[in-house]
């Protein structure tokens, strides 16, 4: 796109521009996403950026980082026999001294490796590895960051099948106004078309646990539509009502659709938020992709909710208690109320 054209010139723009005091080093990064590795290799000679190279290797196998850094420094100096005195990783890497020997014994020349970059290489150290992670984001879809992320759940969860996600959040102002989002998420992301919201009946407004189940009833009679029907349904909220949601399934044929929520955390610290199900806490990597598509899916759904509890609300502002009165119509209402305001 031409989005990615201008972030791809923006880069070499600055590679052409940055110098430093550094003499001599080269810098590798290597970027982990959706099942892609980047690397990037940047080479400082004499202060300025002699040359950088990026790799992308899809769906790569590899044991851990300090595996993917091994194999990419000893290929490189293969092949380029001018070695620098130091060599910067931006990660790291806990067998530097084994990849430093292994370089030594095979180009006769001795080098360091360090981690830690000084004040003089910190831009180009940066750019290192924003260039590893640019090579992924380059190439990586939507629908493969959204289908791996899924994927990843899917075994989080122990789920035999996972390809829709439908998310719940109540808003309302006051115990007024009161509305329900139902969102939908597939490999595809956000499916906006199959967004729904559920007005709140005004005995329900400020019951979130009544308001979720009025909204889960009406939204069960659409699951005769098998396209339509989810594998999961993730709920904003704690204990209470991930069991009034789970039993109000529990009563229909479709009792086969897992049910987790989502707990906000401590000071609503999102890295502290914690991931429900009927058997207790689910154990996710903070980092995760699938951790991060949850929090996603709970912001979008909250997003949606209070974005139809304000239209809802300012629809409500138009109306005024002279509507009620026989014999004062528009003109008349509008020139009362700015009057009396």
């Amino acid at each position: 796109s031409a989005r990615d054209k201008l972030r791809r010139i923006n880069f070499i723009q600055e590679e052409q521009s940055v110098t430093t005091k550094a003499k001599d080093i080269d810098i590798f990064s290597v970027a982990v996403d959706s099942g892609y590795l980047g690397i990037c290799t940047v080479v400082v000679r004499k202060g300025k950026i002699r040359g950088t190279k990026t790799h992308l290797i899809k769906k790569g196998f590899y044991e851990s980082i300090d595996r993917v850094y091994e194999s990419a420094l000893i290929n490189f100096y293969s092949i380029n026999p001018d070695i620098p005195k130091k060599i910067l990783t931006t990660n790291l890497v806990s067998s530097s001294h084994v990849i430093s020997e292994a370089i030594i014994q095979k180009t006769k020349q001795s080098t360091k490796i360090i981690s830690t970059p000084s004040k003089d290489i910190r831009p180009i150290f940066n750019l290192c590895k924003s260039n590893a992670k640019q090579i992924i984001v380059n190439h990586l879809s939507k629908e493969e960051k959204y289908k791996f992320a899924l994927n990843e759940l899917k075994q989080c969860l122990n789920m035999k099948q996972l390809s829709k996600i439908e998310a719940y959040d109540i808003s309302h102002l006051y115990q007024d106004h009161a509305a329900a989002s139902c969102v939908v998420y597939t490999k595809k992301g956000a499916n906006k078309d199959k967004y729904r919201l559920f007005n709140i009946p005004n005995n329900l407004a400020g019951n979130d646990i009544g308001s979720l189940e009025h909204a889960i009833t009406r939204r069960l009679k659409y699951y005769e539509d098998k396209n339509t029907k989810p594998d999961l349904l993730l709920i904003d909220g704690g204990k209470t009502q991930l069991k009034y949601v789970q039993s109000t399934i529990n009563g229909t044929e479709y009792s086969d659709i897992k049910v987790i929520s989502i707990v906000k955390g401590i000071n609503r610290i999102r890295a502290t938020e914690t991931i429900l199900s009927n058997n207790g806490v689910i154990e996710m990597d903070k980092n995760s992709k699938a951790y991060l598509l949850l929090q996603e899916i709970r912001d979008e759904s909250h997003r949606f909710a209070i974005s139809a509890q304000r239209k809802k609300k300012k629809k409500s502002i138009k109306k005024s208690f002279l509507d009620q009165i026989n014999g004062i119509g528009p003109i008349t209402k509008n020139r009362l109320l700015k009057r009396f305001k």
